[in-house]
């Protein structure tokens, strides 16, 4: 019954969204004689450019300027193709580009065209409901070079941008920045340093007390307070785009939703860290700090909640939703870990909000959410474009961490999207820095997930404790290069089974476990060897393992000439190339140099005179 009643809330709920986020593009058009209000805009962008549109309103119009019950701002676009779409305005307090507040606050559209041609438009302005004023524009889309939004590829196991290049995340989290770590401003450096590792993605979560948040800041759904951290993320999303670096945003954060759980070990004091004891009892919509719920699992299902949090979500797409360097909207980061989490709930309100996303943002970023374990319904819920998986062992693991990890990917994969390991770490509650002070666990789990099918490198945190104190990123540099001249919308992967042959004095089993993926039509595979004691345990209590000399072999291949390379992961070298040719007996065979490590392979069948 409990089930049953929530989808009626819920439906019910679905109606007043569309009623409150709605666009009554027929009303203005049938209303000539309305007021125009000024607007300062471009004539014409490139595609894909930034079109910026900026116009100024009584202020006694409204007393929430983001309350669309009180007033609502927005543009109503015809496409060359004919198609409208509606972009949402909002209200913004000034800064100038060193952050420091200027006096005058103002209204903006935001959008980024994605087709070329004329964009025939008006910016309307509704008071308590009424079309008050309406002004007409027109914006001329001319080409451009940029490549555009990411979508899911071909395949719908890779991402690909709206051109058809692809787009193959490699990089780390950097989820908050607080007074302690340098504020906004650090993320220049940690930016730089993805930029100058060849990275391309970063995680980021907007909804943290000490960070980028609208609602830490009471009152709840008047972002007022809240502009100087939204005029940071401005900034930060600039250098992102500056960088090449698309951004994965985490809207909702798990733990303002949980009683906060002490770690079961000692943090340690060289490491600075925010105040994660944050949780539920600081929440502003907590009735004893003044809000409207009694409890944290309220969030879910109250009327009122889920209306705030729908408004949240406008001002988030109308202000960001421009940029084509948000790889996805991520609705909340670990949603399993919210108190008193109930699967039946939680699929009705991704269901809900993902309605309120797709309603609102005509841009068409992708959605995904991630949670701590696979809950079919959740985890894979159909209204999410790719999983985001986060692999957090509550205890150091004794045993491989990367079969662990690649183990977990294996469970969680789906046939019809993508998945890319979006969180992981060796600890949840402290940098590994004592226990893997050579990053092997990180370095192995980058490439393993790639050879166990996810959408891009695993995604590591503890990125300024861990990864950039001991200059891990570098990893990123080889399966950057790696991963170029693979057309990863398109490949149709499969594993296949290789065969491994010492070519040096071994006994017993080989210590090596071969991964390779395969796309027969396109003639391309890859493969990853990764020695079985290259394991941070291994390391810290023997070293080094030692090397063996191996044999490659794959069966079945189509005759004809193949382009093959090999590669060492960790140095970002490639080691050589050579042509290996398949006879009749469909047998390819490579002999490898020694490893203790990992080594990679790609290879392309040539067209064969």
């Amino acid at each position: 019954m409990l089930y049953k009643r929530l989808y009626v809330i819920f439906f019910n709920f679905g109606i007043f969204l569309i009623m409150s986020i709605g666009v009554y593009a027929q009303d203005a058009t049938e209303s000539p004689d309305l007021p125009q209000i000024p607007v300062v805009g471009p004539a014409q962008v490139g595609l894909y450019e930034l079109a910026e549109f900026q116009l100024q309103l009584d202020n006694t119009l409204y007393t929430n300027p983001f309350d669309v019950d009180d007033i609502r701002v927005e543009a109503v676009f015809e496409r060359p193709d004919g198609e409208q779409v509606i972009f949402p305005g909002f209200w913004m307090q000034l800064y100038d580009e060193n952050l420091v507040l200027r006096r005058e606050a103002s209204w903006f559209i935001r959008m980024t065209p994605y087709q070329t041609g004329t964009w025939q438009g008006a910016i309307e302005v509704y008071d308590d409901g009424q079309l008050i004023a309406r002004t007409t524009l027109a914006l001329d889309v001319t080409q451009s070079d940029l490549h555009g939004f990411i979508r899911l590829g071909a395949n719908q196991k890779y991402f690909a941008f709206d051109d058809g290049a692809a787009f193959f995340p490699i990089g780390h989290n950097l989820n908050w920045s607080w007074s302690g770590a340098g504020g906004y401003a650090a993320y220049e450096s940690w930016l730089n340093d993805l930029q100058a590792n060849r990275a391309n993605f970063a995680r980021i979560v907007i909804d943290t007390p000490w960070f980028i948040s609208l609602e830490w800041r009471p009152p709840i759904g008047d972002y007022r307070v809240s502009q100087e951290q939204a005029a940071q993320l401005d900034r930060i999303l600039e250098m992102a785009e500056e960088r090449g670096i698309y951004l994965q945003l985490v809207i909702l954060w798990h733990q303002g939703l949980r009683f906060y759980n002490p770690p079961p070990v000692p943090l340690p004091s060289e490491v600075a860290l925010p105040d994660m004891s944050a949780d539920w009892d600081n929440n502003p919509y907590n009735i004893a700090n003044g809000g409207i719920l009694e409890s944290p699992e309220q969030f879910f299902h109250n009327l009122q909640a889920r209306q705030l949090f729908a408004r949240r979500l406008r001002y988030i797409i109308a202000r960001w939703g421009y940029s084509p360097h948000i790889l996805a909207w991520e609705l909340s980061d670990a949603l399993d870990r919210t108190a008193n989490f109930t699967p039946e709930v939680a699929a009705l309100w991704i269901t809900e909000q993902a309605e309120v996303i797709r309603s609102l943002d005509a841009h068409g970023h992708l959605l995904t959410l991630t949670t701590n374990r696979y809950i079919d319904g959740v985890t894979n819920h159909p209204d999410l474009d790719f999983l985001t998986m986060s692999y957090h062992p509550r205890q150091l693991i004794s045993e491989d961490y990367t079969r662990n990890l690649i183990n977990t990917i294996q469970t969680w994969q789906q046939l019809d999207r993508p998945l890319i390991v979006g969180s992981h770490s060796l600890s949840p509650w402290i940098p590994p820095l004592s226990e893997d002070p050579s990053g092997i666990h990180f370095q192995n789990a980058l490439w393993g997930a790639v050879f166990t099918g996810a959408a891009g490198g695993a995604i590591s945190d503890w990125w300024d404790t861990y990864i950039l104190p001991l200059d891990l990123s570098r990893a990123y540099i080889s399966l950057a290069d790696f991963a170029s001249d693979i057309d990863w919308p398109t490949m149709q992967f499969a594993p296949v089974e290789a065969q491994l042959t010492p070519l040096s004095d071994h006994v017993g089993a080989i210590p090596v476990d071969a991964v390779t993926l395969w796309d027969a039509e396109a003639g391309v595979g890859i493969a990853w060897l990764h020695h079985r004691d290259d394991t941070w345990e291994y390391f810290s209590q023997n070293g080094r393992p030692s090397p063996i000399t191996l044999r490659y072999q794959l069966q079945s291949l189509p005759t004809g000439d193949y382009s093959v390379e090999l590669w060492n992961p960790v140095d970002g070298v490639a080691l050589g190339q050579e042509i290996v040719v398949v006879r009749d007996d469909g047998v390819f065979s490579i002999d490898l140099l020694p490893m203790n490590r990992h080594l990679t392979l790609r290879f392309f069948r040539q067209d064969n005179p």
